[in-house]
């Protein structure tokens, strides 16, 4: 199982949800790796569309999680998206 599937099952969303990985993508910027990955959490009564990325930096994991519920992905996915590929370490 893929590190970013791992991470959107069993620390990104509530227990019993049913996740969906749907995309992932790895960038460099400024030497550092960062890995964005794109998932879907469905429960019984609603979906959760959702964009993060990680990165790990002297021993320290940081990720950023952003989403929005499925009927609201439409308008906000393009602008969550773009929030999670502005995501930085600055020294």
């Amino acid at each position: 199982m893929p590190v970013s599937e791992t991470l959107a099952k069993e620390v990104l969303t509530a227990p019993g949800q049913e996740v969906s990985l749907i995309n992932t993508n790895e960038r460099e910027t400024k030497g550092k790796t960062y890995y964005e990955f794109e998932f879907t959490a469905k429960n019984s009564r609603y979906t959760r569309h959702s964009v993060a990325v990680v990165t790990a930096d002297r021993g320290i994991f940081y990720t950023l999680t952003t989403g929005a519920n499925e009927r609201r992905w439409g308008k906000m996915g393009d602008k969550l998206k773009t929030t999670v590929r502005s995501f930085q370490l600055v020294n």
